[in-house]
């Protein structure tokens, strides 16, 4: 069965990298046209929090990590503070495509 899909983006506002924003926010609507294609209604909501805050995506409520392990995450993930390059976890815009792909499908019910 496919249900609804709320993509929250909490992210740092103004961007530490806008270049890098922009191109996560192209995935994430190309993961809303894809998923719409395939009947799921899907949004995107981006939440902007102070520069220094963790960022993170949820989908449906639940985290990334919680629906697909993220390298770097296993003992619990607070967000993205400190991730990126050297830190053992992807900052949330550096999370790749296929593991933001398949964290929609299962927070979706399109896939376990």
């Amino acid at each position: 069965m496919k249900g609804d899909l709320l993509i929250e983006w909490r992210r740092a506002a103004p961007p530490r990298h806008p270049e890098r924003d922009a191109a996560f926010r192209a995935i994430l609507a190309d993961l809303k046209s894809r998923l719409e294609e395939r009947g799921v209604w899907v949004a995107i909501l981006e939440t902007p929090l102070p520069r220094d805050a963790a960022g993170q995506v949820l989908m449906n409520g639940a985290p990334v990590e919680e629906l697909v392990p993220v390298q770097g995450c296993d003992e619990g993930c607070s967000g993205c503070t400190g991730g990126g390059a050297g830190s053992g976890r992807p900052a949330c815009e550096e999370m790749p495509e296929p593991l933001l792909r398949l964290a929609a499908l299962r927070a979706s019910g399109m896939k376990r």
